[in-house]
């Protein structure tokens, strides 16, 4: 799926219906179209105690 796609489902979606996106980047476009927003902040992370990187759950 494109991200032109992907933008116009989350809008085409029924009013009643909450969307989740999660991930690291975010383009400005789907930015602009999200109700909100949040940064979350690393405190302890697996990766600074030398374990890899999942590929699909860390970015």
């Amino acid at each position: 799926m494109d991200a032109t796609m992907i933008l116009q489902t989350i809008q085409d979606r029924p009013y009643e219906h909450s969307v989740i996106v999660t991930g690291c980047g975010g383009d400005s476009e789907l930015l602009e179209i999200m109700d909100a927003v949040s940064e979350v902040k690393d405190i302890k992370h697996t990766f600074k105690a030398g374990i890899k990187v999942l590929p699909g759950v860390d970015c």
